[in-house]
């Protein structure tokens, strides 16, 4: 039984010796915020560029025929 005891005691406190080490060598990181993420832009290449060209241009025809 003593011996199992003093197992026992050996494997908790290399346990616990292990538990302090790993936590006091670890990167503390802060959370990141919802406000602090960035929001990532939208890819603009030529033919995206273009379509929105095209549709700012409808959109404003559309404008001008509502006032007529």
């Amino acid at each position: 039984m003593k011996v199992f005891n003093l197992h026992l005691s050996a494997w908790l406190s290399i346990s616990l010796v292990l538990c302090v080490a790993c936590n006091t060598t670890a990167p503390k990181t802060k959370p990141i915020e919802v406000g602090e993420q960035s929001i990532p832009k939208p890819v603009m290449d030529g033919r995206t560029d273009s379509l929105k060209l095209e549709l700012d241009a409808e959109r404003a025809r559309r404008k001008q025929q509502g006032k007529e």
